[in-house]
């Protein structure tokens, strides 16, 4: 295949967030925290000969879905390496709307326990 073919034949009309990928120590506990306090699900999980990566999506959002992607490398498997991966912070973030300050706090105290 050429480089100036399209690998697949569906393109937006214009330019769109299509996903935000993030580096993380132990997959399945962030799966877990973010289907527990938001309402992404995991839509697609794999294993490779590097380590683990997952898509988690909002089901109903199929014609332009926003997809958070994690990645967690085996030991000596890290294809960025020896470059780190910094954490987020201390101001980058993602936002999450909640109905409440309780639902905040509650998921806070837990990312923190579970991370």
């Amino acid at each position: 295949m050429s480089s100036e073919q399209p690998n697949h034949g569906i393109r937006p009309g214009q330019a769109t967030w299509t996903h935000l990928a993030l580096h993380v120590k132990d997959i399945d506990k962030v799966i877990a925290w973010y289907e527990e306090f938001t309402h992404l699900k995991l839509l697609f999980k794999e294993e490779d000969e590097d380590g683990y990566g997952a898509w988690l999506g909002d089901e109903s959002q199929g014609d332009s879905p926003f997809i958070l992607v994690l990645a967690q490398f085996f030991e000596g498997h890290d294809p960025f390496a020896p470059v780190q991966h910094p954490v987020l912070g201390p101001f980058a973030h993602i936002g999450i709307e909640v109905p409440d300050k309780e639902t905040v706090e509650i998921g806070r105290a837990s990312w923190r326990v579970r991370v």
